[in-house]
């Protein structure tokens, strides 16, 4: 029923990850090819800014609760969080800690969940489920995932936080001849693993229905 002209953000943009503000005026894209962020602004219909944000690939982009700051992970590790008022931004790079994608806590705003890579003293990479502080720059809680949960060579796309904070969601994909991955249930009280069911293929996304307790 309509377009909007995205040229100005580049050619071959290889868009892979969007989200859209809670009022529907402003759409921020990820663009794997091009390498940038372009934020739309849906009443006009055109790219207001191109921010060069490199986000990775395919990795859901979150919005806060209110609207007013997107997360995106970034290709090297870190995370920028997005002010969407002025489109302004900012990186957090920690050392031994690598972004996966990020939820706020809806109870705690400077908190966020997310399933990303903890860096041991020995050098090893840890996939993790861990909680993260914005106001200090460090790890909260964290629960290092088993290799049949979360193989080190994967990655996650997709992470979902139920309203109530008792569960999160979240699969892996990994490429070989099929594809394949699990998809995850997580207890935010106990902070464990409830189940890993492995998934024909892997998986590249998903959604949540609480109301129907579908996914």
């Amino acid at each position: 029923i309509d377009s909007i002209n995205v040229s100005a953000a580049g050619n071959m943009l290889f868009s892979n990850s969007a989200v859209l503000t809670p009022d529907g005026k402003k759409l921020y894209v990820a663009n794997a090819g091009a390498k940038n962020i372009m934020v739309i602004n849906t009443e006009n219909k055109n790219v207001e800014k191109v921010l060069p944000i490199k986000a990775l690939w395919a990795t859901a982009i979150s919005m806060s609760q209110d609207g007013s700051k997107a997360y995106i992970t970034s290709e090297d590790g870190g995370l920028y969080i997005i002010n969407t008022s002025d489109d302004s931004y900012h990186n957090v790079l920690v050392l031994g800690v690598i972004f996966g994608p990020v939820i706020p806590s809806r109870k705690e705003p400077d908190i966020l969940y997310t399933v990303g890579t903890l860096v041991e003293d020995s050098g090893t990479f840890r996939p993790s489920f861990f909680t993260f502080s914005l106001s200090n720059n460090s790890v909260v809680r964290f629960s290092n995932l088993a290799s049949e949960v979360m193989p080190p060579d994967s990655f996650t796309r997709r992470f979902v936080v139920n309203p109530d904070e008792t569960k999160a969601y979240f699969g892996w994909f990994q490429m070989d001849d099929r594809g394949s991955g699990n998809f995850n249930v997580f207890d935010l009280d106990g902070f464990q693993v409830l189940s890993s069911t492995p998934m024909d293929n892997g998986v590249t996304d998903f959604a949540v229905n609480e109301r129907t307790g579908k996914v």
